[in-house]
């Protein structure tokens, strides 16, 4: 792992702001006068473009990158911001329609986490994951329909409209696709589902996990990608 991979991950474990650990860091690695091309393209692969804009910012250190630097990492945090926008636009629609007639959901991953970033430019999201009971499926995959998106062949659950990707599951881990993956769970799912917290994401009611649940889940998430690598 070089060094910029090193700061990136350490400046960005935190959110923007006024952390004098955070600048210091950052400070120290632009002293180094690292190579901006490949100092991009390591943000933005690692999901951290954003990130990393918005520290640079705070630090007041922006004005000392060579300016294709500083216009390329703000369009990769604008592009973010506007994705992230689109994808939530989709998110409420779907969320109020099942709202509307008494479906309970659970918000999963990026986008019950995403007002907790305090910027929608932070966090890329690539889709909408939502946890349903099975016994619902029947309800909403019309309803899903209605709304236009397209379910998709090859994988049980996965939804298209457009550029948004909706993932729907009625197993927290996936076993409606990996059998396996129910032995994950030592307790009845039912009692992970129904201890989800009220939240509201740009005015509209959603439900996500308990903070306990919410930590447990996320920790195998990421065991999982690393595991994949």
């Amino acid at each position: 792992m070089t060094g910029d991979i090193r700061d990136i991950l350490a400046c960005c474990s935190v959110l923007p702001g006024r952390h004098t650990g955070t600048h210091r860091r950052l400070q120290q690695m632009s002293n180094r006068r690292p190579d901006p091309e490949a100092l991009l393209h390591t943000a933005v692969r690692e999901g951290m473009g954003g990130l990393l804009y918005r520290h640079l910012q705070c630090a007041d250190l922006l004005e000392g990158f060579n300016e294709p630097f500083r216009t390329l990492l703000e369009s990769a945090y604008h592009r973010v911001a506007g994705d992230n926008l689109r994808l939530l636009h989709d998110f409420q629609m779907v969320v109020d329609a099942l709202h509307h007639r008494k479906l309970p959901v659970v918000v999963l991953q990026g986008m019950a986490l995403l007002d907790r970033y305090g910027d929608i430019g932070l966090r890329p999201m690539n889709d909408i994951d939502l946890w349903i009971r099975a016994g619902d499926y029947p309800r909403i995959d019309p309803l899903l329909a209605e709304l236009g998106y397209r379910k998709d062949s090859l994988y049980p659950g996965s939804y298209r409209k457009d550029t948004t990707k909706l993932d729907l599951r009625s197993h927290l881990f996936w076993a409606d696709r990996i059998r396996s993956r129910r032995y994950l769970l030592a307790v009845n799912q039912d009692e992970i589902f129904f201890n989800a917290k009220s939240f509201r994401m740009e005015g509209r009611p959603a439900q996500r996990l308990g903070p306990h649940d919410e930590v447990i889940y996320l920790t195998m998430h990421a065991i999982k990608h690393f595991a994949a690598c």
